[in-house]
């Protein structure tokens, strides 16, 4: 420190000398402000203001307030914090300093701390006094901003420390920016549970290990008939990438909804009884998890639908047996239906048929069994329709080329070798009755 008589303007300040006893204070740290409590009381009027600040700069001499000197071996500045009117008071000033970086890319070696009676150097006076307490660095570990494929999320506020996004998580698109200048953002995603945490930490979590908040960022996850989710979670937003015909279709999913999720026309029904020759159906006004269900949709849809902070449970498909019968769901990414029965619409009529040595379904569907390989024949009541048994198999390997027909004697493709582009239904290709699923 230069002299300490008040009056000496020129030879009054402080300084940071590397190499001298006591000289200097070694700091590394990156804080984002200078905490202190004063109690100061001027004995001038002509320079009625105190000061208080902290300088971190790198290796080399410095000093404060800065004037002519021959040093040579000057350290650069890197960060100021500073309160240059401080007024008088008889009463205890708390102070909040934050910390300007004027390169954030260079690490200080050294802190230079000064507290002065007059922020004028030289026009202290006798009376002057100032008491100093509680002198802190606070080193700042919340997110100052967070944003979405170039959009701030909705309702961000670093207080805040859950939000929702309505997309896929893609890590290229996260902005997450955090409020100290030496804070570290930490990103972990779980994507069977479509949640993303996001952990600040302190520049001082070093020695203050519990300076850091978490923040939780709940994505859609995707579930479609290729892909079902294994783990269980609570609170999830699950989109559901599924195609569905207009009129009956199988359904089993890893978590309970309301069949009105699937639009106001939408109805549900339970497998309920196996009787004197019928499969018979309970109307329901919820899908519970893992159990297979009819659904009927007024239109045919392959728009995705997004189900709100469903619990899904493990993905286990049930089954659902009434003497010789059995109904169970699936979430295989394909599955031969060769022997199984499934529910179409043929000529504008719900049948259950028997699947052929090329038939087969996808995931979040469901089939039909029997122990009975006897039987010829079996009626179906589905909100009172009746019908029967059929073989019917699904889009054939055969590269053999066939014409296609509708069930109404339309030619759709001549010399087919594939059934790939054609719209899901019942055709006659070769004389046989095959499904597009």
């Amino acid at each position: 420190m230069g002299a300490m008589q008040a009056d000496k303007a020129e030879s009054n300040y402080n300084y940071t000398e590397i190499g001298g006893t006591n000289k200097n204070q070694p700091f590394t740290g990156m804080p984002d402000a200078m905490h202190v409590w004063v109690k100061f009381e001027g004995g001038t009027t002509a320079n009625p203001y105190a000061k208080v600040n902290t300088i971190l700069h790198t290796a080399g001499y410095y000093q404060d307030p800065l004037a002519n000197t021959d040093k040579n071996d000057w350290g650069k500045l890197v960060a100021k914090a500073e309160k240059m009117d401080i007024a008088s008071s008889s009463e205890w000033q708390e102070l909040t300093l934050p910390f300007t970086y004027e390169d954030i890319n260079e690490a200080p070696a050294y802190a230079l701390v000064s507290f002065a009676t007059n922020a004028t150097p030289g026009q202290g006076t006798a009376n002057d006094y100032m008491l100093i307490d509680d002198l802190e660095y606070l080193y700042y570990s919340q997110l100052a901003s967070l944003a979405y494929d170039g959009v701030d999320v909705a309702g961000f506020d670093k207080n805040t420390y859950a939000y929702e996004v309505d997309a896929f998580y893609d890590e290229s698109k996260l902005a997450a920016v955090a409020d100290g200048k030496g804070a570290s953002v930490e990103k972990a995603y779980d994507p069977q549970t479509g949640v993303l945490t996001i952990t600040v930490k302190g520049n001082d979590i070093s020695a203050n290990p519990d300076n850091y908040h978490t923040y939780t960022v709940r994505f859609l996850v995707d579930m479609n008939e290729n892909a079902v989710p294994t783990a269980e979670g609570e609170g999830l937003n699950v989109q559901l990438n599924r195609q569905f015909v207009a009129g009956w279709n199988t359904l089993c999913l890893p978590f309970t909804a309301a069949v009105s999720q699937f639009g106001v026309e939408a109805k549900a029904q339970a497998f309920a009884s196996a009787t004197d020759g019928m499969l018979s159906f309970a109307s329901v006004e919820t899908i519970e998890a893992n159990q297979p269900y009819l659904l009927w949709l007024p239109e045919a849809t392959a728009a995705p639908i997004t189900f709100k902070g469903v619990n899904v449970a493990a993905a286990t498909a049930q089954s659902v047996t009434f003497g010789e019968w059995t109904m169970t769901g699936t979430y295989a990414a394909i599955m031969s239906m060769n022997g199984l029965y499934g529910v179409v619409n043929l000529n504008g009529k719900d049948k259950i048929m028997r699947g052929g040595a090329n038939a087969t379904i996808k995931g979040t569907r469901a089939y039909f069994s029997t122990t009975n390989a006897a039987v010829k024949e079996m009626t179906l009541s589905l909100d009172g329709v009746a019908t029967a048994i059929e073989s019917i198999d699904a889009a054939p390997a055969t590269s053999a080329p066939a014409d296609v027909y509708t069930p109404a004697g339309m030619l759709v493709r001549r010399a087919a070798t594939s059934l790939d582009g054609l719209a899901p239904g019942l055709y006659i290709v070769g004389g046989r009755k095959v499904m597009v699923k």
